[in-house]
């Protein structure tokens, strides 16, 4: 969703110190801007009425009188993105980034969140972790952006930065499960064999819920059908993603033991769950096209 600032319209921001930030604003949009709220307003209208293409040209406008206003460039890139003109969409939030406005810490942090979601879109992995890299020399408390890191130098075979990216997002995050089932697999690409590390943690959790049943297949607690049948949910949409996910470290599991014959089938369980959006998705179309040639 566009940025709007609106009086009475409750922006859904997860930072305090963010929603502060965009609060001020409306106060400089009101009294300094050349061009004013009117021409905001008109171009955030375009994009919420989904008309993107004529969001883009009232945002040109406006930042043509407004060239500092770091959040016409985010905005503008977002209806680009909906235009599917992703390469433009990086250009936009580049630009945002470097004007003076957008050099806060919240801002900073939700343009380099979209712009590494457009670059996965775009397949540019290795460039992400390129400028993952250089944005943690200056950002190192973002957990998200250690993941960021460590996902996508998984898929380019970079494990060594995975691990390292991971260590980091498991002292920030020590309780998310899919860290450390990621990092499990890296180290185990790098032949580092981590299981008793891994059989460690896997006695300390206390939790049941998906994915702690990964953990228990890969550490031999649960067989691979029993993984299976542990991947369920009464609501379908919930169904479907734990399936998908199962079926990817099922599959890379297999993939990892040589099998890659039962690894592909696997994958392509993955695949068939059509959710896009999801890293074991990915992963899984990598392995297919690159690591099995299928």
């Amino acid at each position: 969703k566009a940025y709007s600032y609106s009086r009475g319209r409750k922006l859904r921001v997860k930072s305090e110190s963010l929603d502060k930030y965009i609060k001020s604003k409306l106060a400089l949009l009101n009294n300094i801007l050349r061009g004013g709220s009117d021409s905001w307003r008109l171009a955030v209208e375009a994009f919420e009425e989904k008309e993107y293409e004529l969001a883009v040209k009232r945002f040109d406008a406006f930042t043509i009188r407004n060239p500092a206003f770091a959040l016409a460039y985010y905005n503008k890139a977002l209806a680009l993105e909906k235009l599917s003109r992703l390469k433009e969409a990086v250009d936009e939030l580049d630009i945002a980034l470097s004007v003076p406005d957008g050099k806060t810490r919240e801002f900073r942090v939700r343009c380099v969140f979209k712009r590494i979601a457009i670059l996965d879109k775009l397949k540019r992995y290795k460039g992400v972790v390129i400028r993952q890299e250089n944005v943690l020399k200056k950002l190192k408390e973002v957990p998200g952006f250690y993941f960021a890191l460590a996902y996508n130098a998984y898929f380019i075979n970079e494990f060594r930065k995975c691990v390292k990216a991971l260590t980091e997002y498991q002292r920030l995050k020590p309780n998310d499960l899919y860290g450390v089932i990621w990092r499990f697999n890296a180290l185990r690409h790098l032949k580092l064999a981590p299981e008793k590390d891994f059989a460690i943690f896997a006695e300390s959790l206390t939790t049941q819920k998906w994915p702690r049943p990964v953990i228990d297949f890969y550490c031999g607690e649960i067989s691979l059908e029993e993984c299976l049948a542990k991947a369920v949910s009464e609501n379908p949409k919930q169904d479907n993603e734990m399936k998908c996910e199962a079926y990817f470290y099922i599959g890379e599991q297999l993939f990892l033991a040589g099998e890659t014959a039962r690894a592909s089938a696997y994958f392509k369980k993955c695949l068939a769950c059509g959710i896009e959006g999801f890293l074991e998705t990915k992963c899984a179309e990598i392995r297919l096209n690159r690591a099995l040639g299928d």
